[in-house]
């Protein structure tokens, strides 16, 4: 048993991931994959779209299937397989740009999870205003869901390249992005981002002491989830990866803390220092991880953990100050996100502007990594909180794009079809900045499905993932069989998260 777990552990350690551009293009696989789904609504017979099960399976192999095959079988042919699906795309563009002088007015359809935009009175005027929900911020949540559940089972077979796998002090592997990507994900629909905006600003918020305890006290459920699982490992003998958070730290116990002590600090200081904070953090974290030529870096690398809990799980409580760094820059980033936009035309203003952000994010990332620290996901230092941000940007900026150029699509026409419901059927503006239109509500979704029970889906991933292990010597598995089981997984799951989504059923976990 004791070799099997060294084997184990051994076969997930020691890396030193990929280069910044191949993580780069294969996050933007998925944005693609979702605007090749709105394409294909276009075209997709009416039976298929009105039957529950099929449209699942029609969501699972355009939405998780290409991302297991991405880091399986195809893993070496990532920049083709993404440039073949931007020639699809391009094709497609380009055909519709010649129907679109002849004004067919058979949309396809944009929203994928929540309606995006909705008629509203302003001025007299029947005004295209985005909704309370964003296709696009839903979108990038269940991504790094989905990513997530295929890497921690695809990870313990031998079709899973070991440069995708977490790097052991210092690279940019796929799964180093994992907990960095929940951080963010969690500060941009946090209660403070949704509520910057709104008339008063910070008296917007609860500011009362009641409010502060209820928050600290709602993180109970990750510090009980954080001890489950550490109580689980250490008494199954399950391999684990002592590098990556310490002896008795975990994914969990990193959320439970960065919200705490989030909630704490926002309760003291007004909102609009979120950005200034986020950058003192890891200014001070990183000159302490540099000071006397790296000292604290050295002993956050080294083997030895003599000293206590804290020697023991070192790099899990370190690390917490460049999430908490990654947080606050969230909870602006989702500032900007929920800011009031009235048309489509303003969306496509903050789409440029998000351009800049990723393009200014990518310079500064690559200025710290070869001047000062190289990314480390271990040590969460700047240039790794430069990077969770840079890729985060990145994403939304795409799944934008998707947005916005399905919404053009409805308008201006696009590719004929047979047979459309009458109520997909779209009037053709005047105006780009006052679009009108209704679009279908998309009550069939399997981003919304995972939306709906986000904890509850990775929960599932990671009992799944264990039972594999324990069921079979993932090493020993041929490739084939290998993609096979990881296919299987990933159905089972999903498949879980439409039950409750068909259901209505949401499991408050969080």
């Amino acid at each position: 048993e004791n070799d099997w777990k060294a084997r184990k552990e051994s076969f997930i350690s020691g890396y030193n991931g990929t280069s910044f551009v191949e993580v780069t293009v294969f996050s933007a696989g998925f944005p693609l994959c979702i605007f090749v789904r709105a394409i294909l609504l276009s075209v997709l017979p009416n039976f298929i779209q009105n039957s529950k099960l099929l449209s699942y399976f029609f969501d699972f192999f355009v939405l998780i299937f290409p991302g297991i095959i991405m880091v399986t079988g195809l893993s070496e042919y990532i920049y083709t397989a993404t440039f073949l699906v931007l020639i699809f795309i391009a094709s497609y563009n380009w055909i519709f740009l010649n129907c679109r002088k002849s004004y067919i007015s058979t949309p396809i359809q944009a929203s994928y999870s929540d309606y995006f935009f909705k008629d509203q009175d302003i001025d007299g005027s029947s005004v295209q205003v985005l909704s309370s929900k964003f296709p696009f911020l839903s979108s990038f949540r269940a991504l790094v869901n989905i990513a997530t559940c295929i890497c921690i089972l695809a990870v313990d077979f031998n079709v899973f390249p070991r440069k995708f796998a977490k790097a052991e002090n210092f690279g940019t592997g796929i799964m180093d992005l994992g907990v960095g990507s929940f951080v963010i994900s969690n500060a941009l629909v946090s209660q403070t981002a949704r509520n910057w905006n709104k008339i008063g600003g910070r008296s917007g918020l609860n500011r009362s002491l009641s409010f502060l305890m209820f928050q600290i006290v709602s993180s109970w459920p990750l510090l009980l989830l954080g001890a489950l699982r550490l109580i689980s490992v250490k008494l199954s003998g399950y391999h684990e990866h002592v590098s990556e958070y310490g002896v008795h730290w975990n994914f969990f116990f990193t959320l439970a803390v960065v919200k705490v002590l989030a909630t704490v600090v926002l309760f003291i200081i007004p909102l609009n220092l979120c950005t200034p904070l986020a950058l003192v953090i890891a200014a001070v974290y990183q000159y302490t991880l540099s000071k006397k030529d790296g000292h604290l870096t050295s002993i956050l690398l080294d083997s030895d953990r003599t000293g206590g809990l804290v020697m023991q799980n070192k790099e899990g409580i370190a690390s917490c100050f460049g999430y908490l760094s990654i947080y606050f820059a969230g909870v602006s980033l989702g500032a900007y996100i929920f800011k009031e936009r009235r048309t489509l035309h303003h969306w496509k203003t903050a789409a440029k502007e998000l351009v800049y952000v990723t393009i200014l994010l990518w310079f500064l990332l690559h200025l710290t990594s070869y001047s000062i620290q190289p990314i480390s996901r271990r040590l969460g230092n700047a240039s790794y909180i430069l990077w969770v941000l840079s890729q985060a940007t990145f994403m939304l900026l795409l799944l934008l794009l998707v947005d916005i150029a399905t919404t053009q699509y409805i308008h201006d026409g696009c590719l004929p079809r047979k047979s459309m419901p009458n109520s997909w059927i779209m009037e053709i503006p005047t105006s780009h900045s006052k679009i009108n239109y209704r679009p279908p509500l998309p009550n069939k979704c399997l981003i919304s499905a995972i939306n709906r029970n986000q904890l509850f889906f990775f929960l599932l991933s990671n009992l799944l993932t264990g039972a594999v292990n324990g069921l079979f010597d993932t090493q020993s598995i041929g490739d084939t069989y290998a993609v096979a089981l990881i296919t299987v997984y990933g159905l089972i799951v999903s498949y879980t998260m439409w039950i409750l989504h068909m259901k209505q059923i949401t499991l408050k976990m969080w």
